[in-house]
């Protein structure tokens, strides 16, 4: 009886260690840029599961700290509404989009989370500029460190 308890407690601390059996890998891509007055963040958190399917969590943040104090006082709500004009709230089946305003520190952020296994490609080509249905970690890490992202 002791020899199973022991046995059962091994293969407990197994599943924890290895995540339950699970093999989903990681992929997080970051990125800054600084210029045209403004500083530009990103992150993208991929997710691919066993079956294939990939999960995209990520999120743009963009402050205009860079700008004259006068001058982004007296332009914030015209440029907070181009931001949102251009980034409206979305959510549809495998897609959803927030945006949010720091009003404060001058700070836009839009957080985008998708699941490849779940959105239309319609949703996708209306919405987002990538299309990473299908495709593996190796393509895209190679797509997102072109584009100037750092990827772990």
């Amino acid at each position: 009886m002791r020899k199973v308890k022991i046995l059962a407690l091994v293969l407990l601390i197994g599943l924890f260690i290895t995540g339950c059996g699970s093999s989903n890998k990681k992929l997080t891509c970051t990125n800054m840029n600084k210029g045209n007055n403004m500083n530009a963040y990103s992150t993208a958190e991929y997710t691919f599961n066993e079956d294939g399917s990939s999960l995209l969590k990520a999120k743009a943040t963009v402050d205009f700290k860079d700008i004259e104090v006068d001058d982004l006082e007296s332009r914030w709500d015209d440029i907070v509404e181009q931001f949102t004009s251009q980034n409206e709230p979305v959510e549809e089946e495998g897609l959803k989009r927030t945006v949010s305003r720091d009003d404060k520190n001058f700070v836009f952020t839009v957080t985008v989370e998708i699941d490849y296994s779940k959105v239309s490609q319609e949703t996708l080509q209306k919405y987002t500029t990538e299309d990473f249905t299908n495709k593996t970690y190796d393509e895209i890490k190679e797509l997102s460190e072109s584009d100037g992202s750092t990827c772990k």
